[in-house]
């Protein structure tokens, strides 16, 4: 799937040139995919649109409530972020009677675990 810019690493959207781009954007699945449908007779030019309005429609009502809704307070930040009830380190969890961990951990874990 083809992405406009990396979520992890917003920046490398300025890494690649605007044909790039443009050559991504062709591949779009949201652009592609309901072309494929009419193509394939699955569905009509007119469904796919209805299929669209219905998700705009969808989605506006959801925000619509999002923003009519109070805000959180803020001492409920951490409400279930972890489980009241499951302990992650418990012996439910094993599934060895003794690892051993060989080798470094990935670069990418040593880096997201630093503050």
């Amino acid at each position: 799937m083809t992405r406009p810019y990396s979520t992890r690493f917003p920046t490398t959207r300025f890494c690649t040139s605007a044909r790039e781009r443009e050559e991504e954007a062709k591949r779009d699945p949201i652009v592609t995919f309901p072309r494929r449908l009419i193509e394939e007779g699955v569905a009509t030019a007119a469904e796919i649109e209805a299929i669209k309005a219905q998700v705009d429609e969808e989605i506006q009502i959801a925000a619509d409530m999002a923003l009519a809704s109070p805000q959180p307070k803020p001492e409920s930040a951490l409400l279930w972020v972890y489980s009241p009830d499951v302990d992650p380190t418990s012996e439910q969890f094993d599934t060895e009677e003794d690892p051993h961990f060989t080798g470094s951990p990935p670069r990418w874990w040593i880096s997201s675990t630093r503050a």
